[in-house]
């Protein structure tokens, strides 16, 4: 391909109206970030800052060059909003009293995605704002606090608890109990004695699913058949019945 000799000319001004010409041509590229210099007025890349002299094409890349660390950095972005997204989305299902084993499952699949977060997060030279990495570590402790701790649920049933202790002294008096029925946020398939322990519950079918169960402080036992046993204060248990 013949090459154009004014480019080569010494002057600046001759360099700038060459470049701009060339330019017109062909896309031309920061030596550092790889930011189009098509079009530029200026000597220095409005990107990174790197200086670039308009009679030497050499300062300049036919292609952008490859940078790792930007590219990192684009990956980063990205594993913060889906992790972000879950987060939130389990911390609002803990709140409604969802099957726990739905947010507590999508943690474990998370956790691949959530060491490369963090590892990442601790290397200065990955290329993304300070904002996205405290967002980045903040998704992360939201979503094992969720998976860990179930808080949100303990939360929402702080505010439940007087509405449900009412209810659970009226069912034990004989009063019926039409069912579905909700209780603020909580929604209940069923409520149940046995042997004086009051289970209300939320998810599963006949065969089981998960129960705010109020204890008889008489009783040893928290509920049958259970895969596992929360406490959530007092006399009251969150328990899935297999």
């Amino acid at each position: 391909m013949a090459t154009n000799p004014r480019l080569f000319q010494p002057t600046s001004e001759r360099g700038w109206s060459c470049l701009i010409d060339h330019l017109k041509e062909h896309n031309r590229y920061c030596r550092s970030c790889g930011y189009l210099l098509r079009k530029l007025q200026q000597d220095a890349c409005p990107e990174c800052g790197r200086a670039f002299d308009p009679d030497d094409l050499r300062t300049t890349l036919k292609h952008p060059n490859w940078n790792p660390w930007k590219l990192l950095g684009s990956f980063y972005a990205g594993l913060v909003i889906l992790i972000g997204v879950v987060a939130s989305a389990a911390t609002v299902l803990s709140f409604l009293a969802f099957d726990p084993m739905i947010y507590k499952l999508s943690t474990f699949a998370m956790s691949v995605l959530m060491l490369p977060l963090v590892i990442m997060t601790l290397i200065p030279r990955v290329e993304t704002r300070f904002r996205t990495r405290l967002i980045g570590l903040a998704s992360v402790a939201l979503l094992l606090s969720v998976a860990f701790t179930d808080w949100p649920l303990r939360v929402s049933f702080a505010f439940h608890r007087p509405a449900l202790e009412v209810h659970a002294e009226t069912f034990l008096a004989g009063e019926p109990v039409t069912t579905p029925t909700t209780f603020g946020l909580f929604t209940v398939m069923k409520v149940k004695n046995h042997r004086g322990n009051v289970g209300y519950q939320l998810t599963g079918g006949g065969g089981g699913g998960t129960f705010l169960v109020l204890k008889d402080p008489s009783n040893e036992f928290v509920w049958i058949n259970t895969n596992w046993e929360w406490s959530l204060g007092g006399d009251w248990f969150h328990v899935y019945q297999d």
